[in-house]
């Protein structure tokens, strides 16, 4: 017997009834009813918005098209906003957003096109824009239909827990080229305390540890103005009271003290191998 939501036309009463007859008694007010008048009261009262955004995140995309543009007003896209969502073929996201969630677009199968203002006509490309920080873990998981050229257009950091972005993304047979505007080899980072620690080797970060890196290009973004200054000056002027070797072995210290890999600050699994590099807890 199916069973569905309604709302008595007489009393508003919520109600279940059976949407195979006509009429019925209403439990609340023992007034009678039609069924189908009670069903199409209740659904006009909860309508489905397109998107639940609540103080600034994105937390569910409840639409079928094929093509989404990202409101202006989000900040942040929560996890798992699009998992799933087969249908959807391209997004574009705002410059108003800084973060995208773990599993925010896993498995969207038919994904092809990812791009922001300014660059919609952009073909063949994953493109995010200048103001995007920081990428969950699996954000893109399964979504096997994305261009094999991935660009990064912030210049600055760009953070990340650790568990690959893009993995199950490309087969085998398949090359990727990755670039950061204003490096030549991309960069992300990952936030441990008061510590910036720079992911090495990016490869697992992007695309998993069992991705082959062979199949990976680093395209040099910099252009004329940035070529002109060292790539690490950044680095160099954040951590200008250490030289590299007693930062590595501050960071090294903090990472042992807190439990994490001694090597890249990463967590451990059951078997005290690092989720991150893979390495072998060694202290």
């Amino acid at each position: 017997m199916p069973f569905v939501s309604a709302k008595c036309t007489c009393c508003g009463a919520e109600i279940t009834v059976d949407d195979t007859k006509e009429a019925l008694i209403c439990e609340h007010c023992n007034s009678a009813f039609i069924v189908e008048k009670a069903i199409e009261l209740y659904n006009a009262g909860h309508e489905t918005v397109e998107f639940e955004i609540y103080d600034g995140v994105l937390k569910r995309y409840n639409g079928s098209s094929e093509d989404v543009i990202i409101p202006d007003n989000v900040r942040r896209i929560g996890g798992g906003a699009f998992a799933k969502h087969n249908e959807l073929k391209s997004v574009i996201i705002p410059d108003s957003v800084t973060e995208i969630g773990d599993y925010a677009f896993a498995y969207c199968d038919s994904l092809s096109k990812i791009t922001c203002p300014g660059y919609e006509d952009q073909m063949n490309r994953v493109i995010f824009s200048p103001y995007l920080t920081y990428f969950g873990d699996h954000c893109f998981r399964g979504c096997f239909s994305l261009p094999a050229e991935i660009i990064f257009l912030n210049k600055g950091r760009i953070y990340h827990d650790g568990e690959p972005v893009f993995r199950h993304c490309y087969d085998e047979a398949e090359n990727v080229t990755v670039i950061q505007r204003g490096h030549s080899k991309p960069r992300m980072f990952s936030k441990v305390g008061s510590f910036d620690m720079e992911l090495a080797p990016l490869a697992n970060y992007l695309f998993g540890l069992d991705f082959d890196k062979n199949r990976i290009r680093y395209a040099d973004g910099r252009d004329g103005s940035d070529k002109d200054k060292p790539e690490d000056e950044e680095r160099h002027s954040h951590h200008s009271h250490h030289s590299d070797g007693e930062h590595r072995v501050h960071r090294s210290d903090f990472w042992r003290q807190n439990g994490l890999c001694a090597h890249c600050g990463g967590t451990f699994n059951v078997f005290k191998k690092c989720r991150t590099c893979g390495k072998k807890k060694d202290y």
